[in-house]
């Protein structure tokens, strides 16, 4: 048995509606999807920007760590007071604590390992001719000291030292400026996104209203 006219009607006119609003749920879903996407990443390469820091900080500490110690003994050589040894003393001890920081931080950095590995090499050779010459100062005097001291051993492993720094912090800016550039095209892309979101909803809540307001002025007219 057929429905009569009215009813066919009416039954046409609520399919758009009803395809209206789904079109309006789902749109309004993938946005809030794209939303948080977007919010996600630019927090990920906010992360990844204050670790590159961390890093850099942290290997800045070690660089200054290793210039105190320097410090301490050229003042020592040259004085023969002990006094001026507190600087390599209290190095000596920061500095092992500073680079367990480093290699916690680089922790799945693999090229960061590598060249962190030839720098605690380096370390532990400047230290090791800050030490010697130290013990020179003390029991055969400044001329034996000095001998160790101009065979550049210290110098060759204090450039060293810096140079692997360097581009281990080369690096980490590299990976900064990238999350950088990630996070203004995150958020332009957000802004872009937020501004179309707006249009296109409030279009198709222009659009639902419509077919609402045809559907019921057709059931008054029924």
């Amino acid at each position: 048995m057929s429905s009569p006219p009215q009813t066919r009607r009416a039954i046409d006119q609520e399919i758009p509606l009803g395809v209206g609003v789904v079109v309006v749920v789902l749109f309004f879903v993938g946005a809030g999807w794209m939303s948080v996407r977007d919010t996600t990443l630019v927090m990920e390469d906010a992360r990844k920007v204050a670790h590159t820091h961390e890093v850099i900080n942290s290997l800045d500490n070690v660089l200054s760590l290793v210039k105190d110690g320097e410090t301490g003994q050229r003042g020592f050589l040259i004085t023969g007071d002990a006094s001026y040894l507190a600087p390599l003393m209290t190095a000596r001890v920061d500095v092992e604590l500073e680079i367990d920081q480093v290699e916690r931080l680089i922790v799945g950095d693999p090229n960061q390992q590598r060249l962190f590995a030839k720098a605690r090499t380096s370390i532990a050779a400047k230290f090791s001719e800050l030490g010697e010459t130290v013990e020179l100062r003390r029991s055969r005097g400044f001329d034996a000291a000095r001998d160790v001291v101009m065979t550049d051993r210290g110098k060759i492993a204090m450039d060293a030292i810096r140079s692997t720094i360097l581009e281990m912090e080369r690096a980490e800016n590299t990976v900064r400026d990238e999350c950088v550039l990630a996070m203004q095209t995150a958020y332009r892309t957000a802004v872009t996104s937020g501004i179309a979101t707006a249009a296109l909803g409030i279009l198709l809540s222009l659009l639902v209203a419509f077919l609402i307001r045809r559907t019921l002025a057709s059931r008054r007219r029924q």
